[in-house]
């Protein structure tokens, strides 16, 4: 690319401040133009979709988009995070709100949703078919819709993992069970708040991952009986999830934006009891360097999104496949039907679908993989649509 000089700045040398945030509003606005003329399908020959450049406006411009999910092979359903909580399902060019719907969830399999609306969760056999169960919230203790962080669907579309802020529960037509990850939930009559709950839901629904900072990595059985509790290999558990097939758990513990990822077999779960830091010969440690805020699985593969933006491969023995680089914090992923497509999505408004394992590279993507970004969309704040890219 040609240099830029404007008032004898060089390109090549430092940017100041006000002069990169003038050089994004000067890209946006072209972006902007091309989505009210309806002429974006040449923004990328002019503008490869980048992430870098916008940094100085994206603080006020970018909010959350998770939860997020493939609906069939062209739609998306899509969470949206500010001062306020929405959804939408992304269909190409069209942009459709979801009223009254707060957040979403789904099975392994894709086969059911649940739809967290202010006066409960509806399990749905598919996005717009007919209700399996409809759940109550839990009550007391604080919890509230606003502090959902997954809803995760059983195979079985009548029982729904529940995480929040305030607990992790176990939802069913009869009432709600929470799993206690630390003493102080145990002992305590109602649920106490958490910090960085997550949890998993086995393919074939007998097994439960969840934690949270102050615990260990846990499993629960179908009776919802703690079987497991694994030390991490870095300081807070945050993010745990199972290989396609349901035999490998994995769990991602994080130190600021770094962390590590450790695997273990389903079948040396069952009273598994290891210290943290320490080798264990049931844990296998997969990657030592990511936070994990997303993943899914394909084949032997593990997929994740980590806190600076990358996406990453690695096997189920922790050996390295490719990275790609979004940028921000990954939000959310999703593997298509078909399994050809991945839907990312970020905390800085950002929503990409890239075709793994493309013929043809990205000659302007930055990462190892042959896999190319589709297109783009930005739901940023200010804007008086989605903008597309």
């Amino acid at each position: 690319m040609e240099r830029v000089r404007r008032d004898g700045w060089d390109s090549a040398g430092p940017r100041p401040e006000d002069e990169r945030e003038h050089l994004a509003d000067e890209v946006l606005a072209v972006v902007r133009r091309a989505n009210a003329s309806g002429e974006t399908a040449s923004l990328r020959e002019r503008f490869p979709p980048a992430w870098e450049p916008f940094l100085p406006i994206l603080p006020k411009k970018g909010q959350w988009l998770t939860p997020m999910a493939w609906i069939d092979d062209e739609r998306i359903a899509l969470g949206c995070w500010s001062d306020s909580s929405y959804a939408v399902v992304v269909n190409g060019d069209e942009i459709v709100e979801q009223p009254g719907l707060h957040s979403f969830g789904r099975s392994h399999d894709g086969r059911f949703f649940a739809l967290a609306f202010a006066d409960g969760v509806e399990v749905r056999q598919g996005w717009d078919g007919p209700r399996t169960a409809w759940l109550s919230w839990p009550s007391g203790g604080g919890f509230n819709f606003a502090t959902i962080r997954q809803l995760i669907v059983f195979p079985d579309g009548k029982r729904v993992l529940l995480v929040a802020c305030w607990g992790i529960f176990v939802l069913t037509e009869d009432g709600s069970t929470l799993l206690p990850l630390t003493d102080d939930q145990q002992d305590a009559a109602e649920p106490s708040r958490l910090e960085m709950a997550h949890g998993a839901v086995s393919p074939s629904g007998d097994l439960v991952l969840a934690g949270c900072q102050d615990s260990k990595h846990l499993v629960f059985n179908a009776r919802l009986e703690r079987i497991a509790q694994i030390g991490p290999r870095s300081s807070y558990p945050h993010f745990a999830w199972f290989s396609a097939d349901g035999k490998v758990a994995a769990f991602n513990a994080c130190h600021f934006y770094e962390g590590a990822s450790i695997g273990v077999s389903v079948t040396d779960l069952p009273g598994l009891d290891t210290p943290a830091y320490k080798d264990h010969p049931s844990v296998r440690v997969l990657d030592d360097a990511a936070r994990v805020y997303a993943a899914v699985a394909r084949g032997d593969e593990f997929i994740i999104g980590d806190a600076y933006g990358y996406v990453r491969a690695f096997d189920i023995q922790g050996n390295y496949r490719w990275e790609y680089l979004v940028g921000s914090t990954i939000g959310a992923l999703d593997l298509s039907p078909g399994g050809r497509r991945l839907a990312v999505s970020s905390y800085a408004g950002i929503l990409c679908v890239l075709e793994l394992d493309a013929a043809e590279r990205d000659p302007f993507a930055i990462g190892t993989a042959s896999h190319r970004e589709l297109r783009r969309w930005l739901f940023w704040l200010g804007e008086d649509r989605v903008l597309r890219w």
